[in-house]
């Protein structure tokens, strides 16, 4: 009897661990920004690099993370990013500084071409906020722009941006989506600002 309640709780236990995980969701940034400007502004004829985005070690990693209250943060279990958001958000506003045609040209950050001007991102916030008791949450996203002019290492201009995006449902697709909203907000007005940034 002994022998068969072990092996009874032993094919419960290695059932048990067999058991397939939860998928966890990856969601990506895509922000829908479409300006193409028709005269030529002051950067037509210069050349830009757009560097990593900077900020908290959370801009950093794949897991997706959620704020309750003013203080209180956790992370979603079963969602994550399928980049980092610092990777995500320099590699959209290199696409968009490019597609609306503001610089000559337009290089990443591991590019080895030498540039006119380098543009510096920092994130100071980009998270879905969720009120003390969960049942409302909006997508917070502060960043500050810095294009500097590498021929005379100098400041040219520096922006803060930010958007608060009310989230239409509390989950983590209701927050990248409101996410996604308020970085076409930000993307809209930062291209706006550098189209005579050039000096």
């Amino acid at each position: 009897m002994k022998k068969l309640l072990v092996l009874g709780t032993l094919f419960f236990i290695f059932n048990g661990c067999s058991l397939p995980k939860p998928a966890i969701g990856e969601y990506r940034l895509s922000p829908s920004v479409t300006l193409q400007i028709d005269a030529k502004g002051s950067c037509a004829n210069s050349s830009l690099k757009v560097l990593q985005a900077d900020g908290l070690a959370s801009m950093m990693s794949l897991r997706m993370h959620y704020r309750q209250g003013d203080n209180r943060e956790h992370i979603y279990n079963e969602s994550q990013w399928s980049d980092s958001i610092a990777q995500m958000v320099a590699r959209e506003f290199e696409r968009s500084i490019r597609e609306a045609a503001l610089f000559e040209s337009v290089q990443g950050a591991k590019s080895r071409a030498s540039s006119d001007y380098v543009l510096e991102i920092n994130i100071e916030e980009f998270i879905q906020s969720f009120d003390e008791k969960l049942q409302s949450s909006h997508a917070l996203v502060s960043l500050t722009l810095t294009l500097i002019n590498t021929k005379e290492n100098r400041v040219e201009r520096q922006k803060s941006f930010s958007a608060n995006v009310e989230a239409k449902t509390l989950d983590a697709r209701g927050g990248v989506e409101a996410l996604n909203r308020a970085m076409t907000q930000i993307l809209g007005s930062a291209l706006i600002w550098l189209e005579g940034a050039c000096g």
